[in-house]
């Protein structure tokens, strides 16, 4: 929590994580919200006023987050199983003129925080790439 980043979570599930949730949020209170339970307009506003919308579901056959997040340019970063990896596909940086044909990043768990750090932090993907990315994420009807 030393970078420049802040997070906010939503969801429920094992009592473990809430905890851990509502830990993260009392020591890190600058830096951290986490909302146990869910709550439809809320996801909405953390959706819009987010950069980067991580979805490390363990299944998902669906998935409507990730559809909401390219409609409102938030790039969407999604385990790839289910409905996240048919609707997800991936940004390559490095592709020239077909780099906004990326709608964000679909990865396995083991590799998930790693592609966040790198969508947000690696030097590569400077305004002109995010941009890239962001375009190409709303362009998806």
């Amino acid at each position: 929590m030393q970078d420049d980043v802040e997070f906010v979570m939503l969801g429920s599930g094992e009592k473990k994580y809430e905890d851990w949730m509502r830990h993260l949020e009392s020591v890190y209170k600058e830096k951290f919200r986490g909302w146990v339970g869910f709550n439809v307009p809320v996801s909405h506003r953390i959706t819009t006023g987010c950069d980067i919308l991580a979805m490390p579901s363990r299944f998902e056959p669906c998935g409507l987050n990730q559809l909401y997040a390219m409609r409102y340019g938030t790039i969407p970063v999604v385990h790839s199983i289910g409905g996240l990896r048919d609707n997800i596909k991936n940004f390559n940086p490095y592709a020239g003129e077909q780099s906004d044909e990326g709608t964000g990043y679909a990865s396995f768990l083991e590799h998930f925080l790693p592609i966040i750090y790198r969508v947000d932090m690696h030097p590569l993907l400077n305004l002109e790439k995010l941009m890239e990315l962001y375009h190409g994420v709303l362009s998806i009807d």
